[in-house]
């Protein structure tokens, strides 16, 4: 079974499904609840990602090893632990009990500070606190069940005052602010005044009190919210809204086209894709083929013209015009109505089939 968004445009051909198939073995004793071998499957198939923290992240701890969180029943397994998204903020925890079994235990988040906690929905709704004593938290889990956690430390900061929002361009808006010290700030931005400063709508963290906000639409109005959150992940209180309209003179062009790919259909057709543009003057679209990786397309004609496609979420190209055994490279330009072209595109390449 394969399936993905483009709805089988990338399954035409049977060698389009090039999957890596990975096996892991274990041994145990006893039958399969005894060997633990669904826990063993959850650590096969759901492995510790690890994202670095980029540098300047300096912390208390200078223990060569400490545990900061740990759970002390060894058939629940935790499968996320992030900062949390919602403007709730704190830390994300979801665990999910792995032996089909009814289950007590105790999650310690002490070496953190942890001070109230929450349970939350799947998509961090709060649902209710939790009891911490000493950083600690004493949970139930049904068999095979799920729970979503926020930890909370300290109080959130105060609200960043004095927002000030200034057009510098057809597509950028200059944001500066004030507010108490915070670890960063939040910027919450959109083009419809009423909508909630969410995951959604979070653009930005800033480590001052500015913000150049760049890419956005000619003459287009956006509203702005800013928030200070602490180094524990709270978020204070939302700046009052403050509204911006970029400048009406276009003399920026459209942004580089996103998720270009390319399906083979046959030896001597393949579809070209890329995703759908947000910006309402883009007019036009270049395509451009060539035999050699890290071609300039400004540097030859275009194998395509076209208007953008406002009704589907990706754009194609099918090209028709080349032949079975030879390796493509193509790039797609895009430009405005006032005539501003893009120079920059990704680059994709496909090898024909041979018969």
């Amino acid at each position: 079974a394969w399936s993905d968004r483009m709805s089988g445009l990338l399954t035409l051909n049977g060698d389009e499904c090039a999957a890596t198939v990975g096996y892991s073995l274990t041994s145990h004793r006893g039958d399969w609840d005894a060997g633990a071998t669904t826990r063993f499957g959850w650590s096969v198939a759901s492995p510790l990602e690890v994202i670095p923290l980029p540098a300047m992240q300096a912390g208390a701890w200078k223990d060569p090893v400490r545990s900061f969180l740990s759970l002390d029943k060894s058939n629940v397994q935790l499968t996320v632990l992030k900062a949390g998204a919602q403007p709730a903020g704190g830390w994300i925890v979801r665990l999910v009990e792995t032996e089909g079994k009814a289950t007590d235990l105790v999650l310690d988040a002490s070496a953190l500070g942890i001070d109230a906690a929450k349970e939350t929905s799947i998509v961090e709704d709060d649902l209710g606190p939790i009891a911490v004593n000493g950083g600690k938290l004493s949970l139930k889990l049904r068999p095979f069940g799920f729970l979503t956690l926020r930890l909370l430390r300290g109080d959130a900061p105060e609200a960043a005052t004095d927002l000030v929002a200034t057009p510098t361009s057809d597509s950028e808006i200059a944001l500066a602010w004030r507010g108490a010290p915070a670890a960063i700030y939040n910027v919450y931005r959109s083009d419809d005044p009423d909508a909630p400063a969410s995951d959604y709508t979070l653009v930005a963290r800033s480590t001052g009190g500015r913000y150049d906000d760049r890419g956005l639409n000619v003459r287009t109005a956006y509203h702005y919210r800013v928030a200070a959150v602490s180094a524990a992940n709270r978020q204070g209180p939302l700046s009052p809204l403050v509204a911006a309209t970029t400048k009406a003179e276009n003399r920026t062009p459209p942004r580089p086209v996103e998720e270009l790919g390319v399906v083979r259909r046959s030896p001597t057709s393949q579809f070209l894709y890329w995703r759908r543009t947000t910006e309402p003057d883009v007019a036009k679209h270049y395509v451009y083929r060539s035999e050699r990786a890290g071609f300039d397309p400004q540097a030859m004609e275009p194998v395509a013209t076209f208007s953008p496609d406002p009704d589907h979420f990706l754009q194609i190209y099918l090209d028709q015009a080349v032949q079975p055994g030879t390796t493509y490279y193509y790039k797609v330009l895009s430009e405005d109505w006032a005539g501003n072209g893009q120079s920059r595109s990704p680059e994709t390449a496909v090898t024909t089939p041979k018969s």
